[in-house]
C-alpha cells in the first residue's frame, strides 16, 4: 500500500492512498481526535462484498497539509469524507481524492508526484500494494483487519515488478 504523511490541524495523520476506493473514509475515533465537527447524515452505510461500515457521519471539507521539495508544506483538500466507526485510526483517500488531486506514482524512482509539479518521495513496497487493483470493500475491510490481498501478474508487471 501507498502511504503519505501529511498533517490536519498540525497533527501528523498517515493517509492511505487506495486507488481501488469510490470514496474517502476516516475514522471516528481520529476524527475525535482532531476536534473536527461532523454533518450528521442518517441511514447511509457503506456497502462491501464483506459487510456494511456503519457511516457515523460527513466532513464536506478537511484541509491537510502534505510535504512538498524540501521543507515545504502544500496545502490540498479533501472533500466528501465519510466517518465510519472502525477501531482503527485511519484516513484512507480513495477516487474523490486522486479526481481532485491528479499524481503520478513513479514506482522505479519511489516518488509520487502531483500534476502541478509538487513532488513527494516516498519509499513505496511493491510486496504490499494493496490499493492497485482491489475494490474498495475488499480493500476497506481486508485493510483494516491486516489480511494481505494477491494480484494478478498484469497488477505486478505495471507496478514495475519482474
Amino acid at each position: 500500500m501507498i502511504t503519505l504523511s501529511c498533517e490536519i490541524n498540525k497533527v501528523p495523520v498517515t493517509a492511505i492512498l487506495d486507488s481501488g476506493a469510490n470514496c474517502n473514509i476516516v475514522a471516528e475515533e481520529l476524527i475525535n481526535e482532531l476536534g473536527l465537527e461532523v454533518d450528521d447524515i442518517s441511514d447511509v452505510g457503506i456497502y462491501t462484498p464483506i459487510g456494511k461500515l456503519d457511516v457515523v457521519g460527513v466532513i464536506r471539507e478537511i484541509p491537510i497539509s502534505i510535504p512538498s521539495q524540501g521543507p515545504k508544506w502544500k496545502q490540498v483538500k479533501v472533500t466528501d469524507i465519510f466517518v465510519v466507526s472502525i477501531p482503527e485510526r485511519v484516513l484512507m483517500l480513495g477516487n474523490s481524492w486522486f479526481n481532485d488531486n491528479a499524481m503520478k506514482v513513479d514506482f522505479p524512482n519511489k516518488t509520487l508526484t502531483l500534476l502541478d509539479g509538487t513532488s513527494y518521495e516516498k519509499s513505496i513496497d511493491p510486496s504490499i500494494l494493496l490499493y492497485l487493483s482491489t475494490t474498495f470493500g475488499i480493500t476497506a475491510v481486508l485493510l483494516f483487519y491486516g489480511v494481505a490481498l494477491s494480484f494478478s501478474m498484469e497488477i505486478i508487471s505495471r507496478a514495475g515488478m519482474p
